[in-house]
C-alpha cells in the first residue's frame, strides 16, 4: 500500500518572523531616502518661491524706478521726509499684484494703517509664494510681537527682505527710530543712528529715507542680499514665540525685514529666536539680533535672494564679515564666498 505524504503550505513561525525582519530592515533603508527625497522636493520649492520674489520685485522696479518700501512705519511728516502715508506696512504688500495676487492686494486699504480693521481680511491671506513647505508654522495665523492692536492676526511666512548689516552698536534699517536718532532728532545727520554704510536695500521707508533704486547698489547686484528664509522653529518639541515669526504684511521692526549682526555675541544667523534668545540672555547681552535673525528648517545652510534674481545657498558657517558686506548696497566691500 502506498502512503501518501500530505505537504503543508505556508509559513512556520520562523519563517514568518524573518520575512518581517526582512521587511523591517528594507523600510528601514529606505525611509531615509524617502525623506530626504521629500525635503529636496520642499527645498527646491522654497528656492522657486525666491525666484518668484525675485521677479516679481525687478517687475515692480520696470514700473515704479525703484524696489518696494521695505517698510512704512509712520503716517504724516513732512513731505520731504519722504512717503509717510502708510503705516507698518512693507514689500509683501507692494509684491501682490507682481505674484498675481491683484485680488488681495485691491482688499487692501493704501491709505489705512496695516493694523486698521479694514485690513483685517488681506492681512490674513496665506500667501502660497510667501509660504516654504519646509517651514511647519508659514500661513498660520498668529500676533505679532510688537507694534500691533492685541488680538489681531497677522499671516505667517517664511521670507524676509534684508535691510542691511549691523555692528555692536545694533542701530538697524528696519526701524525708523535709529535711522532718526530715537525720535528726538529730526536731522538726517544725526549721530546715535544707524549707518548709511550698513544700509541693506530694503529698509525703514519715511523720514529722509527712500526705497533703493538699482542704481544705488553699487556694490553691485549678484553680490547683494535682498530676501531671505527666516522660519518659525520648534524647539524641544515647544513651539518658540510665534510672534517673533515672519509676516508678510506687517512692518513693524524685525516682522518683515531681518539684518546680519557682526560683532556681537548672539547666534542670529542659523539659528531661531528662541535658541538666540537663550544664549544672549544668559551672556547677559541684547536680544535684538534674535529678532533680525534668519534660519531655515534646510540642513546646512539658507536660501538667500540676490539683487539680480539669483538665488544662493549659504552655510550656516559662512564668514560672517563676508555676509554682512554681502548685506549692504554701497559698502565697498570686496567679497568671496
Amino acid at each position: 500500500m502506498r502512503h501518501h505524504q500530505h505537504r503543508h503550505c505556508g509559513f512556520t513561525l520562523i519563517e514568518l518572523l524573518v520575512v518581517i525582519a526582512i521587511i523591517g530592515v528594507l523600510v528601514a533603508l529606505l525611509l531615509p531616502a524617502v525623506q530626504q527625497a521629500r525635503e529636496a522636493a520642499r527645498r527646491s520649492q522654497c528656492k522657486n518661491n525666491l525666484k518668484q520674489i525675485g521677479l516679481a520685485m525687478h517687475n515692480y522696479a520696470d514700473v515704479h524706478g525703484t524696489f518696494p518700501f521695505g517698510s512704512t512705519q509712520w503716517k504724516g511728516g513732512p513731505p520731504a521726509w519722504g512717503d509717510v502715508t502708510r503705516g507698518m506696512i512693507g514689500w509683501g504688500v507692494d509684491l501682490l499684484p507682481y505674484i498675481d495676487q491683484t485680488a488681495v492686494y485691491n482688499l487692501w486699504v493704501p491709505t489705512a494703517d496695516g493694523n486698521a480693521g479694514v485690513n483685517e481680511r488681506a492681512r490674513e491671506m496665506s500667501i502660497s509664494v510667501y509660504n516654504c513647505p519646509s517651514d511647519m508654522n508659514a500661513g498660520k495665523l498668529h500676533s505679532p510681537e510688537d507694534g500691533v492692536t492685541p488680538g489681531r492676526l497677522w499671516r505667517i511666512c517664511s521670507y524676509r527682505g534684508v535691510s542691511g548689516r549691523a555692528n555692536a552698536n545694533l542701530k538697524y534699517h528696519d526701524n525708523v527710530d535709529t535711522l532718526l536718532g530715537y525720535g528726538a532728532v529730526t536731522s538726517p545727520t544725526a549721530t546715535n543712528r544707524a549707518l548709511p554704510v550698513d544700509r541693506g536695500p530694503l529698509t525703514a521707508t519715511g523720514y529722509f529715507f527712500g526705497p533703493t533704486k538699482l542704481r544705488d547698489i553699487t556694490d553691485g547686484l549678484s553680490n547683494t542680499l535682498l530676501h531671505g528664509e527666516m522660519h518659525a522653529r520648534e524647539l524641544n518639541g515647544a513651539t518658540y514665540p510665534l510672534g517673533r515669526a515672519a509676516f508678510w504684511a506687517h512692518a513693524h521692526r524685525g516682522s518683515n525685514l531681518s539684518a546680519i549682526t557682526i560683532g556681537h555675541s548672539a547666534p542670529s544667523f542659523g539659528m531661531d529666536y528662541s535658541g538666540c534668545k537663550a544664549v544672549a540672555d544668559s551672556l547677559g547681552v541684547s536680544t535684538e539680533p534674535c529678532i533680525r535673525s534668519f534660519n531655515s528648517e534646510h540642513t546646512g545652510g539658507i536660501h538667500f535672494l540676490k539683487c539680480d534674481g539669483s538665488v544662493t545657498f549659504i552655510s550656516i558657517n559662512v564668514d560672517r564679515q563676508v555676509l554682512g558686506g554681502m548685506a549692504t548696497i554701497g559698502g565697498g566691500e570686496i567679497l568671496s564666498l
